[in-house]
Formats: C-alpha cells, structure tokens, sequence
C-alpha cells in the first residue's frame, strides 16, 4: 500500500492548493523573499506530487499488464483501490463543503469549480487504478471483457465508484 500513498495524498495536495490560493492575497504582506519562497516550494510541492502521482499509476498499470505481485495483481490492486477510495471521502465532503459554501460568494463560482475539477481529477485517477486492476483480471480469465468494460464505466462515476469498488473487491476479487 506504500506504493499508493502519492495517490491518497493527491486530493489533500490539491485542498491545500486551494487553500493557499484563497490565501494567496496575504502573501503581498511577507517580505519578498519570504512571499517568493512560499510560492517556488508550493510550485515544487504540486510537481513533485503530480510526479509521484503519475509514478504509481504506471507501475500499477505495469503490474496489471505483466501480471507481477506474485500473480494477484487483480485481487491485491482491487483492494489498494477501495482503500485509494474510501481515503478520498473526506477529501470529496471537504471540497463540497467548500464548494457549496462560497457559490455566492464574487469569486464563488470559480473556487466552486475548482473544486469540482479537483474532484473530477480524483475520481478519474482512482478509476484509472480500478480499470487497471480489472484488466488484469480480465487477461486472467477470471471475468469477461463485458464486465470488465461496465465496471470500468461504473469506475469513473461519482458515488458510484465507491460502491462499485466495495462490489469489485468483494464479489469478484473473491472468487478467485
């Protein structure tokens, strides 16, 4: 599970992007230095998640494809993606409340969209782990390319990739 953690991290990273951005109008009251400092260790912070984010999600894919982690890498990634996905729940409850909270705000609907792109990134790289994890699967011959193909769609869809995810993990991984 270490190898996920970039991927747990990613929406928090994000909330904190946020975060400074609403901030970011106190940044003119530190001195030069310090504003300018603040600003180069966010930019590296975020480049040096996104890399680790992007790191993990091909060596997932590659375990998927070459069937390494001891030949389970179905069951065992099913389960890394519905831990991936439960750890995302408060970060989703954060971003909507936030979200929701300042709609009517004069720059409400912006940081409104920010956060549903925030949460439209998430759920798009956790899908992308559970497509991963299905494909595998499916070149074990353990499920069609039906089911495959409708829990990769259920995956990348607010809600219910969560459910989907309980579903994968428990009836299908299981059989094996």
């Amino acid at each position: 599970m270490k190898h996920y953690v970039p991927l747990v991290l990613f929406p928090y990273m994000l909330l904190l992007d946020l975060f400074l951005f609403l901030r970011s109008g106190h940044v003119g009251t530190l001195p030069a230095a310090a504003g300018c400092a603040v600003v180069v260790l966010a930019v590296a912070l975020n480049a040096a998640g996104l890399f680790l984010v992007a790191r993990c999600l091909i060596r997932a894919g590659k375990d998927s494809c070459t069937g390494t982690a001891g030949g389970r890498a179905g069951p065992e990634l099913a389960g890394r993606v519905l831990a991936v996905k439960l750890l995302h729940i408060p970060a989703y409850l954060c971003l909507f409340v936030i979200g929701f909270s300042v709609v009517m705000l004069p720059l409400g609907f912006l940081i409104t969209l920010m956060c549903f792109c925030i949460d439209c990134w998430t759920i798009a790289l956790s899908g992308l782990l559970m497509t991963f994890a299905l494909v595998a699967k499916c070149r074990r011959g353990e499920i069609s390319v039906k089911r495959a193909v409708l829990h990769c769609v259920l995956a990348f869809l607010f809600c219910i990739d969560v459910a989907d995810a309980f579903y994968v993990k428990h009836a299908l991984v299981q059989k094996v």
